[in-house]
């Protein structure tokens, strides 16, 4: 497969093959030697964007304004938190479970 995708500026987002009805999601232009080296596969549309819009039910996915001052990677106006609130609460509950579990005698 031809790496079409190289001529496009970065960021690249979301990759549509029109004819098959699939995606792939891109999030810099990097990644475009591993994504479409032919070897990895491309999903139907429906599933990329559920998993999108999964992504922003649980807050991993923000839109902002131009105040927002986040050190976030941005493809405007969306950012990517590094991590969620659920996130810290989960590790911080993962995390408390592990040490009672190697405190006990």
């Amino acid at each position: 497969m031809a790496n079409w995708a190289r001529g496009a500026t970065h960021p690249l987002k979301l990759i549509l093959d029109q004819h098959e009805g699939t995606a792939m999601q891109h999030m810099s232009m990097s990644d475009t030697d591993i994504t479409m080296n032919g070897r990895q596969m491309w999903l139907p549309l429906e599933t990329i964007l559920d998993g999108l819009v999964d992504m922003i039910d649980q807050g991993k996915i923000l839109a902002v304004d131009e105040t927002d001052s986040g050190e976030q990677e941005r493809v405007e106006p969306w950012i990517m938190p590094s991590y969620t609130e659920q996130d810290l609460e989960h590790n911080l509950e993962a995390f408390g479970q592990l040490d009672k579990a190697c405190s006990k005698p």
